[in-house]
């Protein structure tokens, strides 16, 4: 038993975990909650590009791909070295910026040793004291120390690589797909190319095998239609796949039901993906980490992504600084022993939710924070304004009042999508959008003012229309709304 070999109290045994995804660190909690010690863990933590495949276009396509393929561990580079030092001080070897180059067996053929190398290892320049101490050598010195080597003294170490002895090696980084599976599909003659490829029906180019999921991508013929989406599926919300590809399977097989599901959706929907996605975990034994964002919101510019793992500092007083700029917002109540909640929104120009990270002691619904992705922040009583303005000191404690619980509702994505029908058929609607569509063929890029005065826009009539639904809306769900006042039920 692997545990019982790395928890042996007489003769514990080293492990090298092996990547820089979140579930690096989830692995390393697992390790130690079964009992082995720190120092007998390593974390080796590759750069982004340490195993990047060789089929990429544009370094645009490299960039979109290997960040949904080898993300880091956290999405938030001031948590991410928290967490890090954390691990530190409690004697949990880290090794920054290396690749795994080489495993060595023993004589019984199990694991001995890992060799790591260091990326972008430069030696250092002798000084030019090292330089003159050096040729003060006399030749007879090195003849000795030649003669040292060949009677089987070790030669001198390379500096350029890192040995670590070990009998266990967990990889938790790259997602590439598992030889087992290659073969089968290699030996089905299914089309693979980096991933399996199939059509709009979710069908390979065998027409009885249907496939979905990160494995698996839409063929090239799509990317015309596809407007820089990517045909990967590992870039969308799994759920949503298996949905569509159900519709799609009953479309082949029972073509009566699935055309009534399969009515709304054409080959230039394919890539019509909406849900969210997202990754989560036990980060420390004390801390709950999540981060769900829009399916293909992956931030290039952020520090966190574009940080590299030597440069982040390991002593207290050396914390990257908590970077916040005015398309997010950051909401810092965490103690030192990790007792309170960290929160971070992004928002894209139209102040839209891009994403929600949450670093906390306290677990929450992992719903709830899926629902406010997508949002746009005046669903939130306007909370970056506020927060910024010190009325919100705790965006976590904000966003749990009772005032919020209908965002959370199973019936609100629903009712809102129900609303954005009704309104967008009114001619008055359709005419304001029509303007603005125009203005974004020209080029026009609209920014939070630039929406703000076309809502001014929109008729009275169409507001009441909303404020009569939202009514309508917390009357029929009271039962689960109970703190919510509705005018007229008081006398009910």
């Amino acid at each position: 038993n692997i545990i019982l070999k790395l928890a042996h109290k007489k003769n514990p045994q080293r492990c090298v975990v092996y990547g820089r995804t979140l579930n690096t660190l989830c692995c390393i909690q697992g390790l130690l909650r079964r009992g082995v010690k720190p120092h007998m863990i390593t974390l080796a933590i590759p750069d982004l590009f340490s195993h990047m495949r060789d089929n990429y276009d544009t370094d645009e396509e490299i960039l979109t791909e290997e960040l949904a393929l080898n993300p880091k561990a956290c999405y938030d580079n001031y948590i991410e070295a928290l967490l890090l030092r954390e691990l530190e001080s409690k004697g949990v070897q880290i090794l920054r910026d290396v690749a795994l180059s080489k495993i060595e067996a023993d004589e019984r053929k199990e694991l001995s040793m890992v060799v790591f190398k260091k990326i972008g290892y430069v030696p250092e320049e002798p000084t030019e004291e090292e330089k003159k101490e050096g040729e003060e050598i006399s030749r007879s010195e090195v003849d000795e120390e030649e003669k040292k080597v060949t009677e089987g003294q070790e030669e001198e170490e390379d500096l350029s690589e890192v040995k670590v002895q070990c009998k266990v090696l967990i990889t938790a980084g790259y997602r590439d797909v598992d030889i087992a599976v290659f073969n089968a599909l290699h030996n089905n003659s299914l089309v693979y190319n980096g991933r399996l490829i199939v059509d709009s029906n979710f069908q390979t180019n065998d027409p009885a095998i249907f496939a979905g999921g990160s494995l698996c991508a839409f063929s090239g013929k799509f990317k015309p239609q596809a407007a820089g989406k990517p045909l990967n599926m590992h870039h969308y919300n799994g759920r949503e796949i298996g949905l569509r590809m159900a519709t799609h399977l009953l479309d082949v097989n029972y073509p009566t039901i699935g055309a009534m599901e399969q009515s709304s959706l054409t080959e230039n929907a394919v890539l019509s993906f909406t849900l969210p996605v997202g990754a989560g975990g036990m980060v420390s034994p004390s801390l709950y980490y999540y981060y769900i964002r829009e399916p293909l919101h992956i931030p290039k510019q952020d520090p966190a992504i574009t940080h590299r793992n030597s440069e982040i500092p390991q002593k207290e007083e050396e914390l990257p600084p908590i970077t916040q700029d005015k398309n997010s917002l950051v909401c810092n109540n965490l103690s030192k022993d990790f007792k309170g909640t960290y929160i971070r929104f992004t928002f894209n120009e139209l102040g839209i939710i891009d994403s929600v990270l949450y670093v906390g002691s306290e677990r929450v619904v992992l719903q709830s924070l899926w629902s406010l992705v997508g949002l746009h922040e005046s669903y939130l009583n306007k909370i970056r304004s506020r927060h910024a303005n010190g009325a919100i000191p705790n965006v976590s404690e904000f966003l749990s009042e009772n005032w919020a619980i209908s965002l959370y509702h199973d019936w609100f994505a629903d009712f809102t999508l129900r609303v954005k029908r009704e309104i967008q058929n009114t001619e008055e609607l359709q005419a304001l959008l029509g303007k603005v569509t125009d203005q974004l063929m020209e080029g026009k890029k609209f920014a939070k003012e630039d929406v703000e005065e076309i809502v001014s826009k929109i008729d009275p009539k169409t507001v009441k229309y909303i404020e009569d639904a939202t009514v309508d809306y917390l009357r029929a769900n009271q039962n689960h709304l109970p703190m919510y006042y509705v005018p007229g039920t008081e006398f009910e």
